[in-house]
């Protein structure tokens, strides 16, 4: 007779393995780096290099010496120069002592959708590689794309945007291939803070940094010595220190001496709509070919901030 027997349930367990996320790693580059990054003695040779290496929320630190420009940064990716290349901690690096140049390219530096984990600190960032002759070719010192990301701490000097002259079926135009010579931001809100824009010059408004709509802060910066031209038939030398077009802006604790629009307003600062504060700037010196030469504002909100700004010799 034949005997039926229960069924058992037989429990199965599956172990997923999930991999751990990676570590953030410190990349180090020197000028004569011949290893694979790891350490100040195994150190890569250039910045391009890191670049292509690092991962999100890697940090890249690059040691005193001279470097070729015209890189992207991935966010989440910073850039840190300054070292003496023996340091272990970045509070170690000596910026003023350590300089460390970042030099041509067009732009020098550009970043893309790049939110606050993306730093940028400790360079002077010099001669992009534009011409302001016609037909012009160039891009501005840091050329910033959506995002949010940090600026601070650098020199960024001797760079050139502007704008270029084309023909199709439509006839023949100017058409900018950036703004703002130093710094150029589009539809983002980048914080820049305590650098020093000196001596660059655009074809199009903002000879020292232009900003084109978003939410940026710029604060405690020092601006000098910045120009914005006059191009032939177009009246587009605007904010020889600080252009700010339809950007919702605090700009704060600034300072713009000297700086010149050749060929329209606003020698120290041009500002167009909207902007959340102009507050505790000093206006020193600046000159424009029309209408405010330490500031020109055009239709500004009616209850934008602007305390406690000082204009002199303008």
């Amino acid at each position: 007779m034949a005997q039926w027997l229960p069924i058992l349930p037989v429990l199965v367990c599956i172990w997923t393995l999930v991999p751990a996320p990676a570590q953030a790693r410190t990349l180090f580059v020197t000028p004569t780096g011949s290893g694979d990054g790891a350490s100040w003695t195994s150190a890569l040779s250039s910045i391009s290099a890191a670049l292509w290496a690092a991962d999100p929320g890697d940090e890249i630190w690059v040691a005193r010496g001279v470097y070729a420009g015209g890189h992207i940064l991935s966010p989440g990716v910073s850039l840190y120069g300054g070292f003496a290349g023996t340091e272990t901690n970045r509070s170690q690096r000596r910026i003023t002592e350590n300089p460390t140049v970042l030099s041509g390219g067009s732009p020098i530096l550009s970043l893309y959708d790049a939110g606050p984990d993306t730093v940028i600190s400790g360079f002077l960032l010099r001669d992009s590689n534009g011409s302001l002759e016609i037909p012009a070719s160039g891009g501005p010192g840091i050329y910033i794309d959506g995002g949010a990301p940090v600026i601070r701490d650098n020199v960024i000097t001797g760079c050139r945007a502007s704008f270029t002259y084309v023909c199709d079926d439509s006839g023949c135009y100017y058409f900018p291939l950036n703004l703002g010579g130093g710094v150029y931001a589009n539809q983002s809100s980048p914080v820049l803070v305590n650098n020093r824009i000196l001596g660059n010059q655009s074809t199009v408004p903002g000879g020292g940094v232009c900003v084109q709509g978003g939410a940026p802060e710029i604060a405690s910066n020092w601006v000098e010595g910045n120009r914005s031209l006059l191009v032939p038939g177009l009246t587009l030398g605007s904010g020889g220190g600080i252009a700010c077009l339809q950007a919702e802006a605090s700009i704060t604790g600034n300072t713009l001496a000297w700086n010149v629009a050749d060929g329209g307003h606003g020698g120290g600062i041009f500002l167009v709509g909207e902007i959340a504060a102009l507050q505790d700037n000093r206006f020193l010196g600046n000159e424009a070919a029309g209408s405010g030469g330490g500031a020109w504002m055009e239709s500004p909100a009616s209850d934008v901030s602007l305390d406690d700004n000082t204009f002199t010799l303008n």
